[in-house]
């Protein structure tokens, strides 16, 4: 547990060094440590990890097989060792400062060792580790007994999942702000500034994650129903991210968000195959999206998901999830969105 802890603390101060948000997922986490038995606690919890980081994979590693990327920075203890030796302690400097990785590792896992017929201990040989590997990619935290490796590099798609986070979270504090429940269906839609706006590229092919975040679908104004009822409109700056050359470039944009409460969606081009006349059924849709979606629910499910009506003398059955959807949930799911 308590390496855990480690890891979670010292990887958000990594992210904190370098500005990165919570919202950003990054690559990976690597934990390089002496003991084996540290590895298999972090590898027991690594999809806790992983959440509370945000990084994508978790991995682990012995000291001693990462000498490629890990080094030991070997320090004798000259007031200790000077008087121990004397006059023969420059050669035995020598000796010290010349043990391998191997050696090393071995020692800082037992805790003593011996070079040239002389025995040390932890207190007469001073150790540490410090990260060789690219700088430009990780960032690194000693920990007790090892390094914490962060990738600090998020690709493209990571960052535009940061920019799609950040809009769920608006969304769910407006519906907290509105005094929704978490049982309260309403349908989320949002405005941008115009058909070249980032964001509005990012929320288009971040739409599967946003639908996972919030619980449904969040469509664009112009998919809104006309008889839709608004239950909170708000403007929002948000953050887009990019790289550019390498480096993470920020511009905030503007985003509409609009809270309407869950209401029929239609597919058109059946809906006419049964009411060809456009203003019959124009009538039938706003028929239909008056009546009360719980009633309605429960009367569906009494009928086998079948409505029938008559408007101006013109008997109209409709099929649900083949002529109208119950919500934008149902309605993306059917692929009418």
């Amino acid at each position: 547990m308590r390496v855990m802890q480690q890891l979670i603390v010292n990887g958000r101060a990594i992210r904190d060094r370098h500005n990165l948000s919570m919202r950003t997922p990054l690559p990976e986490v690597t934990l390089v440590h002496m003991q084996s038995s540290a590895l298999a606690a972090v590898t027991r919890t690594s999809s806790y990890v992983s959440d509370e980081l945000n990084v994508r994979s978790v991995k682990t590693a012995l000291v001693s097989d990462m000498a490629h990327m890990v080094r030991f920075k070997c320090l004798p203890n000259h007031q200790l060792l000077g008087a121990r030796f004397g006059k023969g302690y420059g050669e035995v400097q020598k000796q010290i400062k010349g043990l391998t990785h191997d050696q090393l590792s071995s020692f800082m896992a037992s805790g003593s060792t011996e070079v040239g017929g002389n025995k040390f201990s932890s207190e007469e040989i001073l150790v540490s580790l410090e990260y060789s590997g690219d700088k430009g990619e990780c960032d690194v935290e000693v920990i007790e007994g090892g390094l914490v490796l962060l990738h600090i590099k998020p690709d493209g798609g990571m960052l535009d999942e940061a920019t799609a986070r950040e809009v769920c979270a608006k969304v769910q504090k407006m519906r907290k702000e509105a005094g929704l429940r978490k049982t309260d269906e309403v349908d989320a839609f949002y405005g941008v500034g115009g058909d070249d706006s980032m964001l509005g590229k990012v929320l288009a092919e971040q739409r599967k994650y946003v639908e996972g975040r919030i619980g449904r679908p969040m469509m664009p104004e112009s998919a809104m129903p006309p008889q839709g009822v608004p239950l909170a409109c708000e403007k929002k700056e948000v953050r887009v991210q990019r790289l550019v050359d390498g480096s993470i470039a920020s511009v905030n944009e503007t985003l509409s968000l609009t809270l309407c409460r869950a209401c029929p969606y239609f597919n058109e081009k059946e809906l006419a195959k049964v009411v060809p006349d456009a203003v019959v059924r124009e009538n039938a849709r706003t028929f239909v999206h008056y009546k009360d979606m719980s009633a309605l629910r429960a009367q569906l499910a009494g009928s086998g998901g079948v409505l029938s009506f008559t408007l101006d003398g013109t008997a109209i059955t409709l099929k649900q999830g083949t002529h109208f959807f119950l919500g934008s949930a149902e309605a993306a799911k059917a692929g009418a969105l």
